[in-house]
């Protein structure tokens, strides 16, 4: 009997496994398993002898967590600040015209053969007696603890120069941001009057500003960016910036010259110095708004420039040089009333400015360069 024919086993060749794997898509996203990911890619690499160094850099690079990759960045830039040649250097010891005597003094002269101070004795037998009669220099006798101590404090005194400067560098380029959404209460708020009653709260969570309040962690910085979101319940919203005291600010409004269901809107600007009102200047604020409109109001001020903004639009931008450094507040004038939700006030704040900022912090009592 004949038997059935069965088809003819294929023997294929299983692909074999990839010597590198993609960790990417093995480990969650998570700085902690991407490490651990990073490392364990590099050892097995290094173990089974695979990869030319620059693909195992890469490889490692690609897989290593954003903060490493941030540190990397940022440290050499910090070591440049550190060692910048106008930073302030450590000298060892006093400088090379008062060390001269010195070693000049110390070194000994050498001495004379035996042979020619035994024919100067025979030929001059008064040596002695004329030497006796110069008057001796005054020997000076070096403490060897004294001027290591000398030394000592010198190199101390240049250290700490050495790293002042370099908490200075730091502290101007760190960053500062001040966010206010007023649910801690007014503690913060500085006022001419009971702080309770420079301001007042509605249901909504917004507040509501009657008299002048400053704002006083923001009251050392020079250069900053402000924002704040607001509404107009009555005639105008003001603010004010580069505020020193009381007697002594830029005041901004957004006015409604034309009340309505789309009202029309000026911005109104004035310096006040010493208590005396400057010149007021307005501009036309050219955006649709509404009675119950929110306002995104931003304003930049660097050295004497400063720039408002509106909605995201640019409403005006003017140059003035007389107050150099204060901070924001709000205000109501006659017949205002306004709403305020949250502020915010940055400086710098990217990331070399926030690692900046956590070595040399931001101190709102004792500020330093542009704060």
């Amino acid at each position: 009997m004949r038997r059935p024919e069965t088809e003819p086993k294929v023997f294929t060749r299983q692909p074999s496994r990839p010597r590198h794997t993609n960790l990417a898509t093995v480990c969650p996203e998570t700085d902690t398993n991407r490490l651990k990911g990073a490392l364990a890619f590099w050892s097995a690499s290094r173990g089974m002898g695979g990869g030319s160094p620059v693909r195992l850099v890469t490889d490692f690079w690609q897989n290593a967590p954003r903060d490493l990759k941030i540190l990397a960045v940022a440290i050499p830039i910090l070591l440049a600040l550190a060692f910048h040649p106008s930073l302030p250097k450590i000298h060892m010891g006093g400088s090379k015209e008062k060390q001269a005597p010195q070693e000049a003094a110390e070194i000994e002269a050498p001495a004379a053969p035996a042979v020619a101070l035994q024919t100067v004795a025979k030929t001059v037998p008064q040596a002695t007696t004329l030497v006796d009669d110069v008057p001796q220099a005054p020997v000076r006798v070096i403490n060897a603890k004294a001027e290591s101590k000398v030394k000592s404090d010198d190199w101390k005194a240049g250290l700490l120069s050495h790293f002042g400067g370099l908490r200075q560098t730091l502290a101007e380029r760190a960053g500062v941001e001040l966010n206010e959404d007023f649910r801690s209460g007014m503690e913060d708020w500085k006022t001419e009057t009971d702080p309770a009653t420079a301001f007042s709260f509605d249901q909504t969570g917004f507040v509501r500003p009657s008299g002048m309040a400053l704002y006083q962690p923001s009251l050392g910085l020079k250069d900053y960016d402000l924002q704040f979101l607001g509404m107009i319940d009555q005639k105008a919203l003001s603010w004010v910036v580069r505020a020193r005291d009381f007697r002594n600010y830029y005041a901004v409004k957004l006015v409604v010259v034309k009340p309505g269901p789309m009202p029309v809107l000026n911005l109104v600007r004035y310096p006040v110095i010493n208590g005396r009102v400057g010149r007021r200047i307005e501009r036309p604020v050219r955006i649709q708004a509404q009675t119950d409109t929110l306002y995104r109001i931003g304003m930049t001020i660097h050295d004497d420039t400063f720039l408002v903004t509106v909605q995201g639009n640019v409403i005006d931008s003017w140059t003035d040089q007389t107050l150099t450094r204060g901070g924001v507040g709000f205000f109501s004038g006659a017949g205002e009333a306004s709403r305020l939700r949250w502020l915010q006030v940055s400086h710098q704040y990217d990331v070399l400015g926030r690692l900046c900022a956590y070595l040399a912090p931001y101190n709102s009592q004792t500020t330093n360069g542009s704060w």
